[in-house]
């Protein structure tokens, strides 16, 4: 069973407000969407090379052009299960030793998105920058690794999650624009390996899909592959 801490790890009086600023521009976060957390033991970290962190994704705006907003996803170290309220000194053990850039998942996202934009991709997120920094004293693991990827916000909810409800005209609109979206990011030359509707956002006024969420993902050379079966390992469907 998944351990769930119950902590607020981007606790709201922490981050909203919050000023980051990025290569040519700074963005006041303005409301958080969502966050989650990964959390591990000592033992698990230590044997298996994985990482106990969260993830924050907020809503922020250009702080010199405040109608122009954007969207900043955040990756965060948090200490291993059931030391969160150790000292900061025994949290600060967590930290890697020798953190200077940006997570391995979090610069596959980046690429992606870089690769992405630079393609004119119109179904995925403009990347917009990045940045790394250490944690401070005062955050949860002082020294951990903190990540931001900033992007453009999309319109859109994700699709509905109980099929069955769906007029099937509705059913047969998303599909084929999530198909027109997955074929234009192939194209550019990216494919998604994380399917499922948790990373698809479904714009019905435009009548258009946009794939999110890129940390896992592989560089391939453009090509027009698709199968039916796709739909079933998107969660769009429940059988051929």
């Amino acid at each position: 069973m998944r351990y769930h801490s119950g902590i607020t790890w981007f606790d709201e009086s922490v981050w909203i407000n919050r000023q980051i600023t990025f290569e040519n521009s700074t963005w006041q976060i303005t409301h958080k969407l969502k966050e989650r957390e990964i959390p591990h033991s000592k033992d698990e970290v230590e044997s298996w090379g994985l990482d106990s962190e969260a993830h924050g994704i907020f809503v922020c705006v250009n702080t010199r052009s405040r109608c122009e907003d954007a969207v900043v996803k955040v990756r965060m170290q948090i200490p291993y299960i059931k030391t969160a309220y150790n000292s900061g000194q025994e949290r600060a053990e967590q930290a890697p030793t020798c953190v200077s850039g940006l997570h391995p998942l979090t610069q596959f996202e980046v690429n992606a998105l870089k690769g992405l934009t630079l393609k004119g991709c119109s179904s995925t997120p403009k990347f917009m920058g990045s940045k790394f920094q250490a944690q401070g004293s005062e955050d949860w693991v002082p020294g951990g690794y903190l990540d931001y990827v900033l992007m453009e916000k999309m319109s859109g909810t994700r699709p509905p999650a109980h099929w069955e409800r769906v007029p099937q005209q509705e059913r047969d609109t998303v599909l084929a624009a999530f198909k027109r979206a997955y074929l234009e990011c192939r194209a550019c030359g990216w494919k998604h390996d994380d399917p499922g509707v948790q990373n698809i956002l479904w714009d019905s006024e435009k009548g258009k899909c946009y794939l999110v969420d890129w940390e896992d993902c592989t560089e391939i050379e453009p090509d027009a592959f698709w199968r039916e079966g796709l739909y079933v390992m998107w969660n769009l469907k429940s059988d051929y």
